[in-house]
């Protein structure tokens, strides 16, 4: 099972063009080699001949491996995810390289963890935590952390967590999002031998209007 989220530098037709492009050559390199750091070393080698001027693309990858119980992931500089294990404690995701369309032959390294089970997967755009306030106040990450600290805590499954965060997002800042803003949430079923502890109700997406 893969994940993938991406965010392009800059608006208009222009971007949006750059992440139709992202998309086809993500779903033609998969298949042939799904490990993260292969997939954005030839996804990136692809994009810049695709890019111009200061366009870029932050892109994270994770490959989840059910039946093993293991989580492989390359971070093109997107916002780093945050991984929330039962207990409470936290990790981002950080590891892999630069962001995709700048520098041919960049080297991307993965990052891997073990899941037990129960774990929570939070990925987002900037415009999450560059939700801003009536006085101008950025939401932030941290207050993304407190807040999935705070309802990941209750069990929540993905898609009630997911909705949770995004809508402490949305009264935070009004519903006045001021850029792209994507959540996406995988959380973890308990572990059965010989069981995925992934079902197909396991992750949720949202994302405000396009802006």
């Amino acid at each position: 099972m893969a994940v993938c989220i991406a965010d392009v530098a800059g608006k208009g037709t222009a971007a949006a063009i750059l992440m139709a492009n992202l998309q086809a050559v993500v779903r033609s390199v998969v298949p042939a080699s799904p490990e993260p750091a292969a997939v954005c070393t030839r996804v990136n080698e692809a994009m810049c001949d695709r890019t111009s001027g200061c366009r870029f693309i932050t892109f994270f990858y994770a490959l989840l491996d059910p039946a093993a119980g293991t989580l492989a992931w390359c971070n093109a500089g997107h916002n780093a995810p945050i991984l929330q294990r039962p207990r409470g404690a936290q990790e981002r995701l950080s590891e892999g390289g630069i962001v995709l369309g700048v520098l041919p032959g960049a080297e991307y390294v993965e990052g891997t963890t073990a899941l037990g089970g129960r774990e929570q997967l939070v990925l987002f755009t900037d415009g999450i935590v560059e939700a801003c306030d009536a006085a101008g106040a950025e939401y932030g990450e941290d207050r993304l952390v407190q807040a999935l600290t705070m309802h990941g805590a209750i069990g929540r499954d993905a898609q009630a967590l997911q909705a949770a965060i995004f809508e402490d997002v949305r009264a935070f800042c009004g519903g006045a999002f001021v850029d792209d803003a994507t959540l996406l949430v995988m959380a973890a079923a308990d572990r059965a031998p010989g069981k995925s502890m992934y079902n197909d109700g396991s992750a949720s997406l949202a994302s405000s209007p396009t802006r």
